[in-house]
């Protein structure tokens, strides 16, 4: 009888922790460079090379490189970037709308640009040219994008434009040499403000209140089982 109750409640147990910490979006993409090589990217112009692991740029004053990109446009891209000169990469690129974080040299932007009208929008964020930014930056189903700079949100804005997937993932810099590491896309929001959530919704809260139901039902069943 008691073996039964122990079953139950592990079953309980597990079932309760699905619900709570559901199972996080697959990475639909990722390109570490730790193999030594940059196969599946295109080099439109200029040179790159593969030191120590990480992509980087050569001497040349214009060099774009370009690789197929995978996943929606909304989601999680992460990258760890070494900004120098102008910047640019392209997170979601297509023939209609761009998704971009730009590095002017001084300043540090997210923006989406429309291709075919010429319109964008932007914000400008905190980041330290010639140093190495580990960014994350999302983007929801409403268009709401983040921007995280190792670890601190300094972005936050909502630009509702339809964005179509992305056709491209392109990385170019156009003085001094730049480098870019460690990206992973992933189809879903993997960070979210915390300022943001209500408490009920936290994973904190929600561990909490599933912990009290799994110990009450427990109590139950073996009050039951006694009887």
């Amino acid at each position: 009888m008691r073996k039964d109750s122990v079953i139950i409640i592990i079953i309980l147990l597990c079932v309760s922790l699905f619900v709570v910490f559901p199972s996080k979006a697959e990475t639909v993409w990722s390109d570490n460079f730790d193999d030594g090589n940059y196969d599946g990217w295109t080099v439109v112009n200029g040179t790159f090379v593969i030191e120590d692991g990480v992509l980087k740029t050569g001497p040349e004053s214009f060099n774009v490189i370009t690789c197929p990109s995978y996943g929606p446009s909304t989601g999680t891209w992460s990258f760890d970037l070494l900004a120098n000169g102008w910047t640019v990469v392209y997170f979601v690129g297509n023939t209609q709308q761009d998704l971009i974080v730009l590095c002017t040299g001084q300043d540090y932007y997210v923006q989406r640009i429309d291709v075919v009208n010429g319109s964008y929008s932007s914000v400008k964020f905190s980041g330290k040219a010639s140093a190495w930014q580990h960014l994350n930056v999302t983007r929801n189903q409403d268009g709401r994008i983040c921007v995280y700079n190792n670890g601190t949100l300094v972005a936050d804005y909502v630009d509702s434009t339809y964005v179509p997937p992305p056709d491209f993932f392109e990385f170019y810099c156009t003085g001094g040499e730049a480098a870019i590491d460690n990206i992973v896309v992933s189809d879903s929001v993997d960070i979210e403000p915390s300022v943001s959530a209500p408490f009920y919704t936290q994973t904190w809260f929600l561990a909490s209140v599933a912990a009290v139901i799994i110990v009450v039902i427990a109590i139950a069943v073996l009050y039951i089982r006694r009887k």
